[in-house]
């Protein structure tokens, strides 16, 4: 598991430095990825992630299907002294794990890769007042990661990519207001 982490991580930096044309999963199927997932590590260069970062906690997001091959996303959103209930629904954009939002910010939302049952990678472009930003997540269907020592959430704050995004492994629960 930590070796999958590794490279989930290098695979994160890459995508957020190159900004290349993100691919969906082959044969995405919304019924099976619909539930509750725990968003333990994630990436970005969104300066509000950027700012929050030393109080981010793992957040409950619960994926709904809707009718038209949309999705909507319920999520416990992290604020320094709460969780806040956040609601967004997505509109399928032609292709099955590519969906889109245009409330508040323009947002593309893709699942790049899942086994359904225990992982997901999840790619978000968030483009507002002129300002594009991409956060990548990792959604586990369980509540835990295995341990992750010093050292090596050391190493994601160091190197070339320093102080442009970051990589950060959550700890604590952020859940749902009402569960």
């Amino acid at each position: 598991m930590k070796a999958m982490l590794l490279n989930i991580g290098l695979a994160l930096l890459c995508v957020l430095e190159t900004q290349a044309e993100v691919p969906v999963q082959p044969d995405f199927d919304v019924n099976k990825f619909a539930g509750k997932w725990h968003i333990m590590v994630a990436a970005s260069n969104c300066p509000q992630f950027l700012s929050m970062k030393e109080v981010m906690k793992t957040s409950v997001t619960i994926i709904t299907p809707m009718p038209g091959g949309d999705l909507t996303l319920t999520a416990g959103y992290p604020l320094p002294d709460k969780c806040q209930k956040m609601d967004l629904t997505f509109k399928s954009a032609g292709k099955s794990g590519h969906y889109t939002n245009s409330v508040m910010a323009k947002r593309d939302f893709r699942v790049v890769e899942t086994d359904y049952a225990h992982y997901a990678i999840v790619y978000i472009r968030k483009d507002k007042d002129g300002e594009t930003s991409v956060t990548l997540q990792l959604f586990n269907a369980f509540p835990e990661l295995p341990p992750v020592s010093q050292p090596q959430r050391a190493e994601r704050k160091t190197g070339p990519y320093k102080g442009r995004f970051v990589v950060k492994f959550l700890a604590q629960l952020c859940a749902l207001p009402d569960g």
